[in-house]
């Protein structure tokens, strides 16, 4: 019984280590050029294509938040 806790252990211990390292890489993500961020902005605002006025809107807001 006390090996499956200690296995427990090392295995819990290993996850937050492996999601506390994924979140380290994360950071290298948000180091995208203007260009690459409003693509990515962009193509978020396509789901409003239907409503002309809403991708509009979406697109301006692209452009304020990529710029700044």
């Amino acid at each position: 019984m006390e090996k499956k806790k200690a296995v427990l252990v090392v295995m819990l211990l290993s996850v937050l280590l492996l999601c506390h390292a994924d979140v380290g890489g994360s950071a290298a993500a948000q180091d995208l050029s203007p260009y690459d961020c409003y693509d990515v902005c962009t193509t978020f605002c396509v789901q409003y294509a239907p409503d002309a006025r809403r991708m509009s809107r979406c697109e301006i807001k692209c452009g304020i938040e990529c710029d700044g």
